[in-house]
């Protein structure tokens, strides 16, 4: 299940789902059904798919309507919220890209499945920050909110080359113009960081951390795989640089294979991106 139909004012889940459905599609492994949750919030509280016909459920979905007054906010019903839970617990997969770690922030389940998240209210009391330091992950309890500097190039790092969706990659890769997220808070726990970025402490809004971009969450007997990557604006215009990049977009197909399967058998493309070159696949828009 590809869920997606519903963002904030932030970004744009038809661009996001459109390039996330290539990215699939191209792996020639998945059946992919595409789900548009309403974005109403009459729709949403009657919205009840059955999570148990899928293998994964992949979320290209940024339910960001908590910047709304409290009145106008909605979200799940309950019952959708515990099947959900339940779907995962007993083994479903999930894949949280980039602001769907934005949503529910009040939902304690969701938030230990994505172990950290940005916005919607979290801060130092939702829990701890993450990072890389000194070889290893660290918990952080300063103060504080997520931030994001502007979108710009980075460099990737692996930090758990044993791990199946990292196996075999470049130990540093270039991503090109995208959103780094800085400070991500939550439970933090059952979580493995498989890649960082350096945010760059003269960018406005950076924190000077090695922040995780890649991670893998243990919830019961779920396989969770969050990766912060793939930003598209409300109003950005095809082609993204962002979106292009081939490790987005093999890193979200073995993402994708682990957490439905918990393998991976996809070998690394030709052109994936070097530890000083971006690399950008030139996609055939269709309107």
């Amino acid at each position: 299940m590809l869920l997606t139909g519903v963002s904030g004012q932030y970004h744009s889940w038809q661009i996001t789902s459109a390039a996330i459905k290539r990215h699939l599609d191209e792996a020639k492994i998945f059946d992919v059904d595409v789900v548009l949750c309403p974005d109403d919030k009459e729709g949403k509280a009657a919205f009840d798919p059955v999570w148990s016909d899928y293998d994964v459920v992949f979320m290209a979905y940024d339910d960001g309507n908590w910047s709304l007054p409290t009145e106008e906010q909605s979200e799940w019903s309950e019952k959708t919220k515990a099947t959900f839970e339940n779907y995962v617990a007993e083994g479903g997969g999930l894949v949280v890209q980039h602001a769907a770690n934005n949503c529910f922030p009040n939902w304690p389940a969701f938030n230990k499945m994505i172990a950290v998240g940005g916005w919607g209210g979290r801060d130092e009391t939702s829990g701890p920050a993450i990072a890389w330091r000194n070889d290893a992950m660290e918990h952080i309890h300063t103060p504080g909110e997520a931030t994001h500097p502007e979108c710009h190039d980075y460099q990737v790092v692996i930090r758990d080359s044993s791990h199946p969706i990292t196996q075999g990659l470049p130990e540093k890769w270039m991503h090109p113009h995208d959103e780094l997220y800085c400070g991500l808070r939550g439970p933090a726990k059952d979580v493995s960081i498989l890649t960082t970025a350096y945010a760059d402490p003269t960018l406005e809004n950076s924190s000077g951390e090695h922040e995780p971009v890649l991670m893998v969450i243990n919830y019961g007997k779920g396989r969770v795989f969050h990766t912060i990557l793939g930003h598209a604006g409300a109003n950005a215009i095809e082609p993204i640089a962002a979106l292009d990049c081939v490790g987005f977009m093999f890193t979200n197909q073995r993402g994708t294979e682990w957490a439905a399967t918990g393998k991976v058998t996809l070998t690394t493309p030709n052109d994936f991106p070097t530890e000083s070159a971006t690399s950008i696949r030139k996609w055939t828009i269709k309107d």
